[in-house]
């Protein structure tokens, strides 16, 4: 009997063999500036099958590093909030067709006494990044993509939805220098696997943060 359970940011099938990802499409039902976003191609819709013991190895691998980042202070865990008791959620990984490339949302949770504001301690938030990673023979090479993160999030619940809306229908949409769609697929398109966003002069770009009203 398979498991159905959501991450918020796609609907995992697991069973004993194998994870089955499918994206969960929020397109045509999220409303903006008054229209529906357009809804992706079908044929061009992301799906793919992982092996179950991979898929928990390599989420136990990045909950790993992405600690040690934050003990190194790297990427985008330099301020002083995150530390040994930050919570780390890795938000389902996605992979290619030939499981070398994963893209996955890393969302961690601290208590709001860490703000520069210095709220409660009995409350906490959620702050959440985008990351992608090339899986070699013998290592890993992740990326922070810095374009847009979102912080001080009240609930993991939101966070993630609004990250997931915002790669799922916004990416395609950012514009570079000419005009033109500087990423050109959605991450909802299996066509991101191979589109220009993994040319490293343009994934470490200028961060932008999306603040939600942590207190």
């Amino acid at each position: 009997m398979n498991i159905m359970e959501r991450s918020g940011y796609v609907q995992v099938a697991i069973n004993k063999k194998t994870v089955l990802i499918f994206m969960v499409f929020l397109s045509v039902l999220l409303l903006k500036c008054g229209g529906k976003q357009g809804a992706i191609i079908p044929e061009y819709s992301y799906a793919n099958e992982v092996n179950r013991d991979k898929y928990f190895a390599d989420s136990t691998f990045l909950i790993d590093h992405i600690g040690k980042m934050i003990q190194r202070k790297e990427g985008p865990f330099y301020p002083e909030k995150f530390d040994d008791s930050t919570e780390i959620y890795i938000d389902t990984i996605l992979y290619n067709a030939d499981q070398d490339r994963l893209a996955f949302f890393v969302i961690t949770k601290n208590t709001n006494d860490k703000l520069l504001t210095k709220g409660s301690r009995d409350k906490s938030h959620f702050d959440a990044h985008f990351f992608i990673g090339e899986i070699f023979e013998k290592s890993w090479e992740l990326k922070w993509f810095k374009r847009l993160n979102f912080s001080r999030f009240e609930s993991y619940n939101d966070i993630s939805i609004k990250m997931r809306s915002w790669y799922n229908n916004e990416l395609e949409k950012v514009k570079g220098s000419g005009g033109k769609s500087l990423y050109k697929y959605n991450l909802n398109d299996y066509r991101f696997w191979d589109g220009p966003l993994w040319d490293s002069t343009i994934t470490h770009n200028p961060s932008s943060y999306i603040t939600g009203q942590a207190k």
